[in-house]
């Protein structure tokens, strides 16, 4: 749509099975990336892995136009995804991922896994990174560029990293995760933080210092979680939870603003 909200064109894009449209944002040539997850094996799809879904990814120009398009992951499935240029032109893509064959590393896989790959300006694999224990059904990792080339994720995680917060009676509600990954995509660090609640990292920015802030939601009213409001008991909603951490990925202070409206920060 144009400023005045005129539509100025549009677009399917998919085939027979179902595709599911997640995520759209310009790219610095004025085109639009988009991705997703596809279930087809033929229209617009080509190169699927397996049926239980894909990530998809689809370049377009700023008139609509397909300029490429690429189907990622393996014989499990795919979710949860998004897909962010930097301003190289080059593009990382988040998943949550239980495939461990196609374009993703081999290896040992059990519960979803959270996947990134660098994707070059027209769609070919720089390379792929796989970190154990980190998907869950709402987790979606957000992604940010770092001084050093590197980049630095946060999400949500229910496994067993040191200063996880485990929930009463045996459950295991998530904490804040935060990784660190070098300009080749290797593992520096992880760390996790949060209480006995339930408490999810939705954005990262690293600081001026070379620290990170991280924000999102927290249900925890314990452990790295201070001041906060916990659950609204009405409209479910949660505090909204800064978590600032130097650049090894430890505690720096804690800020927080309690609200009672139900959403992300």
């Amino acid at each position: 749509m144009d400023n005045s909200g005129t539509l100025e064109w549009q677009r399917c894009l998919g085939g027979s099975a179902l595709d599911v449209g997640e995520q759209v944002e310009q790219t610095i040539d004025g085109g639009y990336i988009v991705t997703g997850q596809t279930r087809s094996f033929d229209g617009d799809v080509v190169g699927i892995h397996s049926a239980l879904s894909d990530a998809w990814v689809v370049k377009l120009d700023a008139d609509g136009n397909l300029e490429w398009k690429r189907c990622l992951g393996g014989t499990g499935q795919e979710l949860f995804v998004s897909i962010h240029q930097f301003a190289d032109g080059t593009y990382v893509l988040t998943s949550a991922t239980s495939s461990n064959d196609g374009d993703l590393s081999p290896g040992p896989v059990g519960a979803l896994e959270t996947w990134f790959v660098r994707l070059d300006q027209t769609g070919g694999i720089t390379w792929q990174t796989r970190i154990d224990g980190h998907g869950g059904p709402s987790d979606r990792p957000s992604i940010n560029a770092t001084s050093d080339g590197g980049y630095v994720l946060v999400g949500q995680t229910s496994c067993c990293l040191p200063n996880y917060h485990p929930g009463s009676g045996g459950t295991t509600p998530p904490d804040y995760w935060i990784a660190k990954v070098d300009q080749n995509g290797q593992l520096q660090w992880e760390k996790c933080y949060g209480g006995t609640g339930s408490d999810q990292a939705r954005s990262v920015q690293q600081t001026s210092d070379g620290g990170y802030l991280v924000i999102g939601q927290a249900a925890s009213t314990d452990g790295d979680v201070v001041g906060s409001f916990g659950v609204d008991p009405v409209t479910g909603g949660r505090s909204s939870w800064m978590r600032p951490a130097n650049c090894n990925g430890r505690s720096a202070w804690v800020a927080q603003r309690g609200t009672s409206v139900s959403g992300c920060c």
